[in-house]
């Protein structure tokens, strides 16, 4: 795959472009919040009135949620432990080897990727996808691992090699001061990674749709003297520091959530126990009736242990048998 080239500071920005990269996707963003909710909780069951006055005295919506075992129990299964690097060589390089090995199980540790693959892992299965950035860390003086939310950012994978990323964008909005905007105000910022450099962007206005299309800016970080952001060299480029983790994409440029077949058996479970729920309710205090009886309604109020007399000739009682 050729890397795109530099594009010179002077040269006017390709605003189409920057919109393009900036949006994510309505129907994909709407899915990752779908089963999510399913995830939490929120399903939407079509509780009675009668019934949600019992089942939900807590506040919390009632539903038996099987999604989230689902997930969990597939996400704990995953686990990085650890690098082991193997040299067939007897000579120095074998000690090289075990040597690069202890570093990069310290950046690991360094990074507490222990519980930060666990949020991957299960936003992965939990989604579809999940996504790790890497950067440098001046402070620490080793790679720093950050994990991002799949609704935050864009992959666009090679036509020629669909297995291999051309370029991934990551959209947001920050308050974070820079040469750009000093007051703090919020702006939108997008970041699009190439192989061998990150282009930096912004411009106003705190969401994407309020701020309409093109409008796209330069951005500088702080302590930052040159645009774009080099990672490593065009003739030694680092490669995209941003790794997509996908679950089943079967071909496709993103992957599938480990719910998508299950969201349907989950409404069916609530509706069959809130069935069965207003059939016990029923059941254990059946509905009665009273037939030829002239008399205020409100005065009838049958309860254990009491008996009623209908005088009546025409007077009839009974109850409603279960359906």
């Amino acid at each position: 795959m050729a890397l795109l080239r530099r594009r010179p500071p002077s040269e006017p920005l390709d605003q189409d472009f920057l919109d393009a990269a900036a949006d994510l996707g309505n129907d994909r963003i709407a899915g990752y919040s779908l089963y999510e909710d399913y995830y939490d909780g929120t399903q939407n069951a079509m509780l009675t009135d009668r019934a949600r006055k019992y089942l939900e005295r807590s506040g919390i919506g009632f539903v038996e949620n099987f999604c989230e075992p689902v997930v969990d129990v597939y996400a704990e299964r995953l686990a990085l432990t650890g690098f082991t690097l193997e040299d067939k060589g007897d000579g120095p390089e074998a000690d090289d080897q075990a040597e690069l090995a202890r570093w990069l199980d310290g950046v690991l540790q360094r990074n507490r990727l222990d519980g930060k693959q666990q949020t991957l892992h299960t936003n992965a299965i939990l989604k579809g996808d999940a996504f790790l950035i890497v950067d440098w860390s001046a402070k620490l003086g080793i790679p720093r691992l950050t994990f991002n939310r799949p609704d935050m950012l864009k992959a666009c994978y090679c036509d020629d090699e669909p297995d291999t990323l051309e370029w991934v964008s990551k959209l947001w909005s920050s308050s974070a001061s820079g040469p750009q905007n000093e007051a703090g105000r919020r702006v939108m910022r997008l970041n699009v990674y190439y192989p061998d450099r990150c282009e930096k962007f912004f411009k106003a206005g705190s969401d994407a749709p309020s701020a309409g299309t093109g409008g796209w800016a330069r951005w500088q970080d702080k302590g930052e003297t040159s645009w774009p952001t080099p990672w490593g060299t065009a003739e030694e480029p680092l490669g995209i520091p941003v790794f997509h983790f996908r679950h089943k994409p079967l071909g496709g440029t993103y992957g599938r959530s480990a719910l998508r077949g299950v969201i349907p058996q989950q409404d069916e479970l609530n509706k069959q126990i809130l069935d069965l729920m207003d059939i016990l309710d029923y059941q254990a205090w059946p509905q009665r009736w009273i037939s030829g009886v002239v008399a205020d309604t409100a005065t009838i109020k049958p309860g254990p242990g009491e008996l009623m007399i209908l005088t009546a000739a025409e007077a009839r009682a009974g109850q409603f048998d279960a359906a």
